[in-house]
């Protein structure tokens, strides 16, 4: 929650995520979801995947999760 009020702070035009957004399940991915909603950047927010987040090949249940937070996936 502090990094997100941080870079709401900043007020940037683009957020990027660089993957690695999970540890161990999917389901850590949903503690996300709140707090990246209320980024809201002008431009967008784009993730991509790191290696952690293809653990169990469940990465299109964090793609859900992202979406729902206004967040777009590139694959």
């Amino acid at each position: 929650r502090d990094v997100v009020d941080a870079v709401r702070d900043e007020a940037p035009d683009l957020v990027f995520l660089t993957g690695d957004l999970i540890t161990h399940d999917w389901h850590d991915a949903q503690t996300l979801v709140g707090d990246l909603s209320r980024l809201q950047p002008r431009l967008g927010a784009l993730a991509v995947f790191g290696n952690h987040d293809y653990r169990n090949r469940l990465e299109t249940e964090i793609e859900r999760l992202l979406e729902q937070a206004g967040v777009r996936v590139l694959r």
